[in-house]
């Protein structure tokens, strides 16, 4: 009980809660049945829950991204440039020849 909190809009028709620190035993099917005659009749609900590990994604700090973006423009910047420059001369270097 102290691992449940009201999470619903009744004005919504939504009887949702939350539920803390689950386990992999907790996995199965819950029914949910809510009665408060003569307002509220319904069908149970049936929730299969699903209880997975958490999977924690590493986080790089701000400067370390921002050194591979800046590495990989300049990389790329030095690769266009020797490109261009090999072309230039290969080009040039034919007109001196005839």
């Amino acid at each position: 009980k102290d691992r449940t909190s009201w999470a619903g809009d009744l004005d919504k028709k939504d009887a949702s809660i939350n539920i803390e620190n689950m386990q992999f035993i907790h996995n199965g099917t819950y029914i949910c049945d809510v009665k408060n005659p003569p307002d509220i009749v319904a069908q149970p609900g049936h929730i299969r829950l699903y209880v997975v590990e958490k999977e924690v994604l590493p986080v790089f700090p701000v400067w370390v991204v921002v050194g591979i973006v800046a590495a990989v423009v300049l990389g790329l910047t030095l690769l266009v440039s020797t490109t261009l420059a090999v072309l230039y001369r290969r080009r040039n270097s034919k007109r001196d020849y005839m």
